[in-house]
């Protein structure tokens, strides 16, 4: 009751376990099987069942060796916290005669693997730095302090991990941020000569040769100069590694393709044509089918180093709520890596632990705040109305995406692609 750590999904793991110890008569080691504990137990998630386990025996309260021989079950040793007698009769309870030499057994083991933990603890310790420790680091290296909050925001964020890994040498992570950073700074905007919205059915038929063709050369000045047939036939080449040999550019999709084309690409010469504003992101809107996903899927072949972003399906987003709970807004509301929600709106409110969270609301929300603080950017993809993502997300949240995004939308009448 005192350990604030313990939730219900650890409680029912427990008593799961206990329930097998006690068939058991209260010796160990014993074998459990995982399909067989989770029914006990009923934790519906084998996520939350590993993550629980590996819990309980960090924490002291068991002992897990993981089986990973799918015919072996996994071995348990459980702790025994009941050494009292029975003072009246003079005996020693039930469970106590069931284990008459196994508690100090236990205690020993409990302290050597307290102790083992701890030692590991101690050799993989590693202590974040605060915001003024980094400032300061960055002003000796003389770099930009401007860099400073994003880079300690991110790994403040993520929990100071490197990919998967936890950070050991946050000034080592400092110095490729400021490599990155200086990179960044070093690349430069596209240039496209010319727009055209009619398809050369010879061009397009000519098949594409990756090895000699390139939608665009560098110049002498080190920008990327595209050419616009080139880049069509470049898209629909990689549409159809993507997303299979049946993939074509439709005419009546080069309006928008030209749009999304001139952003990720950075040609701000065509920047007034569209009304492209380069500091928000971009919200692709249409009816189902219209290739709203496949065409952001292309759009990442298209970006620099900085402007490159990850897609990631609402609906996904929201399950890892449920499963990780608040750490997953986190994850994705301070992180400046740039993100395409894609299909807003078709998600469900997610619970953790009994608490309901509109988890992309929750994140589109800090992502605006993100935007302004430091100027990272948010993508998004929808079917549905302004009215209809209102209803879902709010007043408030639909003001601020019309300072998030640029809108681009199909035609009502798209048809659907897949059929």
């Amino acid at each position: 009751e005192k350990d604030g750590r313990l939730h219900s999904s650890h409680v029912a793991l427990y008593l799961a376990l206990f329930q097998y110890w006690n068939m058991n008569r209260f010796k160990n080691p014993i074998s459990i099987h995982r399909e067989d504990t989770l029914n006990l137990s009923k934790i519906g998630s084998r996520n939350t069942y590993y993550k629980c386990m590996k819990e309980l025996s960090n924490w002291g309260f068991l002992l897990y060796f993981p089986s990973h021989d799918s015919k072996k079950g996994s071995i348990i040793e459980m702790y025994n916290f009941d050494t009292t007698s029975d003072t009246t009769t003079g005996t020693t309870n039930v469970l106590a005669v069931g284990q008459a030499l196994v508690p100090s057994i236990n205690n020993i083991n409990k302290i050597k693997h307290t102790k083992l933990l701890k030692q590991k603890e101690s050799k993989k310790k590693f202590t974040p730095p605060s915001l003024e420790e980094v400032l300061e680091f960055f002003k000796i290296q003389k770099f930009v302090l401007e860099e400073a909050e994003p880079f300690f925001l991110y790994y403040q964020a993520n929990g100071w991990l490197v990919g998967k890994a936890k950070m050991k040498d946050w000034q080592a992570a400092a110095r490729n941020w400021i490599l990155r950073s200086k990179k960044f700074q070093a690349e430069k905007n596209g240039k496209l000569t010319h727009i055209n919205y009619t398809l050369n059915p010879r061009i397009m038929k000519k098949p594409y040769d990756p090895a000699t063709e390139k939608p665009y050369f560098i110049d002498e000045d080190g920008a990327r100069n595209y050419d616009y047939d080139n880049t069509i036939r470049y898209l629909q080449h990689k549409g159809r590694l993507k997303f299979g040999k049946h993939f074509r550019i439709h005419k009546e999709d080069l309006t928008i393709i030209s749009k999304l084309v001139v952003y990720f690409t950075k040609c701000e010469n065509f920047y007034e044509k569209y009304s492209i504003d380069p500091n928000k992101g971009i919200l692709l809107a249409g009816p189902i089918g219209c290739g709203k996903t496949s065409l952001m899927t292309l759009m990442t072949d298209f970006t620099f180093e900085v402007n490159h972003f990850f897609i990631r399906s609402t609906r996904a987003v929201a399950a890892e709520f449920h499963e990780e709970g608040y750490q997953t807004l986190q994850k994705y509301s301070n992180n400046p890596k740039i993100y395409c929600f894609d299909d807003l709106g078709v998600e469900q409110n997610m619970k953790y632990y009994g608490n309901e969270c509109n988890t992309i609301a929750e994140i589109l929300l800090n992502r605006y705040e993100l935007m302004v603080r430091q100027g990272y950017v948010t993508h998004a993809t929808t079917n549905l109305s302004a009215s209809d993502l209102e209803a879902i997300y709010g007043n408030r949240l639909r003001s601020r995406m019309r300072e998030m995004f640029n809108l681009i939308s199909f035609p009502n009448d798209s048809p659907d692609k897949r059929k």
